[in-house]
């Protein structure tokens, strides 16, 4: 039976909680004990998510999964209270959010708590992108899911974007690799209008799919579209685990447990009760009795799931130093670093967690990032508009932060990105000139660094020696504010080879002209000595 399901069934009964809500007004407080009168029967199809007419019925629907996939994304790394670099040098918080609803994260960003890193995450989930993704999909093609098979594909997306659903390709030859353009105006329309209208409608969607048809169809869309059961749309998944060219070993156990998560072999609480990075350590125990999650030929393990129940009794990590098995002390499960009040609720199985991002409770645990009438809320609007390629909106926006606050590093670093973009290389450049004049030691240097990179892609982009010589200065100035980011000294040195090359050109046609010149004197000279012998020849008397 349904696993996922089973957190709603009571008495052989469907049962949702209706009034359990939380008093939420400085962070969350104790959670509401369920009675009968709070219990209601209710039909199979009721369970179902459904492209309802509204983005706001929709996650209505939603909303008490969300626990659950926030507690997916805190499994691998657990939760940090400080800004951080990835391995990318991408600065990263609390479950791995790289965004907040007042901007990117940054090395200024301050610290969070659980309670704040679970609304960051909520906030991205629900406002900023993936339900909404959901949302056009399941009303595009009018397809319903039940909540495990919403689940898997929401985390299946989360990362993705579209192109999870839609991949790249060529629309003349159906060539893979290239970006899909129908795919990516029709996304930047779709965004455009949710965040110009605060909402949208199941109408503008279907209009917006029929003016953008879809080309490319990947397997996972093409096998939910089609009605296949949990099982085959999780097995589809195996077609998305290569990276560079080849098998990404990191992506095995995401995308079995995105698939046993399709297709309800994992119950999403059992996940709370998993250690923190539990589900990579499975993986290397289960290699050491000669088992994996994903076969070679990529076929997904399901059995393998009830292993993971008998080994989350006793977990055993793989040393790989001394090469045997041992149980590790002091484990933390994931939902240690999860909101106790959340956890809770889960386990009971009524998961109506809130009704909007905008209850007290996400207000007052967010009141350092929500989005407010400040610098902070104008620049995120204006990224908004930049990622939908609404250049002229951007550009007004971040003028008007500039204005407000000449101070503001992010706002010249955001705008000369957009210029940059645009090609409007001596815009980008002038704007970060204007930076110069107003800065500051109190200034962001991670704006900072952003905006001299930009410049200096603005001079590279321009060409010629002397451009690229102003390239490789503002490089120099961006590693100068952020010295622990590769990605400067990598220009540079770039920079350094294509300076290297226009010299060899120009030495190249020094010696062209040089030659040249030789030539044209010395045909000159050989010239002028035919004249004059020519001349000392005497004419000869006619008779």
């Amino acid at each position: 039976m349904d696993k996922f399901r089973n957190l709603l069934i009571q008495n052989k009964k469907w049962i949702i909680i209706l009034s359990a809500t939380l008093a939420l007004y400085g962070g969350f407080k104790a959670v509401q004990k369920l009675t009968e009168k709070q219990k209601k029967e209710i039909s199979i199809d009721d369970l179902k998510i459904k492209p309802a007419e509204t983005y706001e019925e929709f996650l209505n629907q939603c909303r008490p999964i969300t626990p659950y996939l926030i507690c997916y994304l805190a499994n691998p790394e657990g939760f940090e209270s400080q800004a951080y670099q990835d391995g990318r040098d991408v600065w990263t918080i609390g479950y791995g959010s790289t965004r907040m609803p007042s901007g990117p994260v940054g090395p200024n960003t301050p610290d969070i708590t659980i309670d704040q890193a679970y609304e960051i995450a909520r906030w991205h989930i629900e406002d900023y992108e993936t339900y909404f993704i959901m949302y056009c999909y399941c009303c595009a093609f009018d397809r319903s899911m039940n909540p495990q098979e919403f689940l898997g594909l929401a985390s299946f997306i989360y990362n993705g974007g579209p192109g999870m659903f839609e991949p790249n390709i060529d629309t003349k030859n159906g060539k893979p690799g290239k970006i899909d353009r129908a795919r990516n105006d029709r996304w930047a329309e779709l965004r455009s209008l949710y965040r110009d209208q605060g909402t949208i409608s199941k109408k503008q969607i279907k209009e917006l799919f029929k003016k953008y048809p879809v080309v490319s169809k990947g397997s996972v869309f093409q096998a939910w579209l089609d009605g296949k059961s949990g099982e085959e749309i999780g097995q589809a998944m195996t077609n998305y685990l290569r990276s560079g060219g080849g098998r990404a070993e990191g992506l095995v156990w995401r995308r079995w447990l995105e698939a046993c998560l399709t297709s309800g072999d994992i119950n999403p609480i059992d996940i709370m009760n998993t250690p923190i990075g539990g589900i990579y350590e499975f993986r290397q125990y289960l290699k050491s009795k000669n088992m994996d999650m994903i076969s070679k030929d990529n076929i997904i393990n399901y059995p393998v799931a009830d292993t993971l129940m008998v080994w989350l009794k006793n977990p055993q990590y793989w040393d790989k130093k001394n090469k045997k098995l041992y149980t590790p002390k002091n484990i933390k499960l994931t939902k240690s670093v999860m909101p106790k009040e959340i956890v809770a609720l889960c386990e009971s199985g009524y998961c109506n967690v809130s009704d909007k991002p905008s209850t007290k409770f996400y207000n007052n645990s967010l009141d350092k990032f929500k989005p407010k009438e400040s610098a902070e809320s104008l620049i995120e609007q204006g990224t908004k508009y930049l990622y939908d390629n609404n250049y002229e909106k951007a550009e007004k926006v971040y003028l008007v932060v500039i204005k407000k606050d000449p101070k503001n590093a992010t706002a010249y670093s955001d705008l000369s990105y957009l210029y940059l973009k645009w090609g409007k290389y001596k815009e980008g450049i002038a704007i970060v000139n204007a930076l110069d004049s107003n800065i500051t030691k109190s200034m962001n240097p991670n704006g900072l660094a952003g905006a001299y990179y930009n410049a200096g892609l603005c001079y590279k982009h321009m060409g010629g020696a002397n451009n690229m010589e102003m390239a490789k200065t503002y490089m120099e100035k961006a590693k100068k504010q952020l010295p622990n980011v590769k990605i400067y000294q990598k220009e540079i040195d770039n920079i350094n080879i294509k300076l290297q090359e226009i010299k060899n050109i120009e030495k190249s046609k020094d010696a062209i002209k040089k030659k040249s010149k030789y030539e044209s004197a010395k045909a000159k000279t050989s010239i002028k000595q035919l004249n004059g012998k020519n001349n000392n020849i005497k004419p000869q008397k006619t008779r």
